[in-house]
This record gives structure tokens, C-alpha cells and sequence, in this order.
């Protein structure tokens, strides 16, 4: 059985004290990693995997180059290095999460949304199918598991809620050996933060039976779960750093499009860096993958609206310490059409 690697998503209230520290501590830090000779480091939400494709497509086809940027992507350290080191100027753009960028903006980081990379909610609630557990109703009372993200339990205790469950229905299990391992040994009957174009492959290859539930299809408002971020005080300001972040989404834009239409060609890219895959599991990855990139709006616009309506979800239910208008964490400007986000 291969292990697979529990994926820790964004625990915004556990990490919202490291956050407003490490503002209080580095303010004023202009050091960023965009030089005059073009270089540009995006720091990642995680290490290389199928989400990225876009990057590393438009990295491998030269759409960087083309608009004479050096890019360099980079994991981080602990699930803070983003939103922490953009805010302070350290790094110029980053992957994050939307609800982590809209808690992000309660605390008071410098911060803000400049495209969508999955414009689409992937946090899923997985189950193992068996005799006794065959749809999301038939996990009353059973085992959930968990990575301890309190956002994502919040998330799917009101979603499950929402489907008829009592919260005395609902039991979330911490897990660490890893997914499959919890799911076969019959400690837990599903999980919960979990992708289905990565997490349910892994999981089939490991001998389960997965369902996937997205938490947006089961109450929770969409949003789109990938997203990238630049500093909001220099992005108002500092019209080379503008230059950089047009040039980089329009080199994006086309490594986005080409992975849409050339799964062959987002392998190429991705599987030089994304490690701990068979090639089967993770070509099986980026056929799943691939259609979550469409943007119906176009390449990485985000709705005001949707993102309004998380703030709020989020502010109602505890997981904010003050309200957020939506409109100072998305900036669609610097995207290759233009124009502000609806």
C-alpha cells in the first residue's frame, strides 16, 4: 500500500496569531523576490501536484519567458509562508486559499487576490463505499476523518447540517497515518478537506472505494479554492511591480489554456517536479484536473459577490474576528482582459 500524504489545508484560526505576528514583527520589509532583471518567485500553497498544471505548462511552453519574466516556483516551509511573507513584501505574488485570504484580510495583512488558479470549490468530503456506508446519509454516528483544520470541520458540520444531520450525528476523527490507511483499517468511513481529482485517484489506487461530496454542493457558498496573491499597498502604488503581475497572468493565461486543451502536454510539465505519483495515478489526476481550470467568467476572474458571500459565511459562523468586504481582497486589473471583478 502506497502512503499517501494527508493534505493540510489552510487552519485559519490556528494560524491566525502566527499571522498577525509575523505582521507585527517584520513590518516594513520590502525585500521581494522581483528583480529588475525579471526574476519573479511565486511561493506555493503546497508542494508541486496536479493543481499547479497552469504554472508549469506555461513555465514548459516559454509563456514566462515570452514576456521576459525568469519564474521560479517555490514550496513553502509551514502553511503561513504565503499570505505572511506577501503581506511583508518578502515574496511579490503566492498561491493561497480564498477563505485563507479573506481571513487573511480581518487580521490585517497587506493582501489581496489578483487572479483565480482553481475557480472552483475542490474541499470535499470523500467516503469509503461499503456494505454499510453507500451515501452521504449513512454517515450518521459514523467516524469522519480529519486533518484538525477547524475551517474545514466548520464547513462540513453546517453542510452535513444541512443534509439532516444532528451535530451529535456528526464525529470528526484526527488522522495522521494518512488517508487510505485510516479508510481500510475501518477507523474512519470518510474524509473530510480532501480533493476529489487527486485524493479519490490516490485512494482508488490504494483500495478504496471513494464518493466524493463538494462542500459548496452541500450548503457551504462556492469559492474559488485556489487563488493567486500579491501585496495590495504595492499593487496600488509601485507601477513596475503592476508590470511585473500583468506579465506573469498573461504568461499564466496561456500555460492555463494550453493545459485545458493538451493533457500530454500538462504531464511533460508537471511530472519532472510532482513527486510520489505512479505516471498512471497522476495522468488520471490531470484528466480530472484540467476542466476544473475553466473559467466561465474568462482566465482567472473572481466574483465579488461569491467572495462576499464566504466573508459573511464566515463571519456567521465564528470563523472571523471582524466582518470583510470583499472588495478590498479581489483585484481582477491586472488580468489580460482587463476590468474590475463583478
Amino acid at each position: 500500500m502506497r502512503k499517501l500524504n494527508t493534505r493540510r489545508r489552510a487552519a485559519l484560526l490556528a494560524t491566525s496569531v502566527l499571522l498577525a505576528a509575523g505582521a507585527l514583527t517584520a513590518c516594513g520589509d520590502d525585500a521581494s523576490s522581483t528583480g529588475a532583471d525579471g526574476n519573479v518567485t511565486v511561493l506555493l500553497e503546497w508542494f508541486p501536484n496536479p493543481d499547479h498544471i497552469s504554472l508549469y505548462t506555461a513555465q514548459d511552453m516559454g509563456a514566462f519567458e515570452d514576456e521576459n519574466l525568469k519564474v521560479k516556483f517555490q514550496p513553502p516551509s509551514n502553511n503561513t509562508d504565503s499570505l505572511k511573507m506577501v503581506s511583508l513584501g518578502q515574496m511579490p505574488l503566492a498561491i493561497s486559499y480564498a477563505n485563507a485570504v479573506i481571513n487573511a484580510d480581518a487580521q490585517g495583512l497587506d493582501v489581496v487576490a489578483v487572479a483565480a488558479l482553481i475557480p472552483t470549490t475542490l474541499n470535499s468530503l470523500i467516503l469509503n463505499r461499503t456494505d454499510e456506508v453507500q451515501e452521504l446519509g449513512d454517515l450518521k454516528g459514523k467516524p469522519i476523518g480529519s486533518s484538525g483544520d477547524p475551517v474545514s470541520e466548520a464547513m462540513w458540520a453546517y453542510a452535513l447540517e444541512q443534509q439532516g444531520f444532528t451535530e451529535d450525528d456528526i464525529k470528526f476523527v484526527s488522522i495522521n497515518q494518512g488517508y487510505a490507511p485510516a479508510m481500510i483499517s475501518g477507523k474512519v468511513n470518510a474524509i473530510i478537506g480532501a480533493y476529489q481529482n487527486i485524493e479519490s485517484v490516490e485512494l482508488r489506487e490504494n483500495g478504496v472505494d471513494p464518493v466524493g461530496y463538494a462542500v459548496g454542493e452541500a450548503g457551504v457558498p462556492e469559492y474559488d479554492e485556489l487563488v493567486l496573491i500579491a501585496n495590495r499597498s504595492k499593487l496600488e502604488e509601485d507601477e513596475a511591480y503592476q508590470e511585473t503581475i500583468r506579465k506573469f497572468l498573461a504568461g499564466l493565461a496561456q500555460g492555463d489554456a494550453k493545459a485545458q486543451e493538451d493533457h500530454d502536454a500538462a504531464f511533460e510539465a508537471i511530472s519532472g517536479v510532482a513527486k510520489g505519483y505512479s505516471d498512471e495515478s497522476l495522468k488520471e489526476m490531470i484528466d480530472l484536473t484540467a476542466p476544473l481550470l475553466a473559467n466561465e467568467d474568462g482566465f482567472g476572474q473572481m466574483d465579488v459577490a461569491e467572495w462576499q458571500a464566504l466573508a459573511d459565511w464566515l463571519y456567521d459562523n465564528d470563523l472571523l474576528e471582524k466582518e470583510v468586504d470583499a472588495a478590498n481582497v479581489v483585484n481582477t486589473d491586472m488580468l489580460p482582459d482587463g476590468g474590475d471583478a463583478e
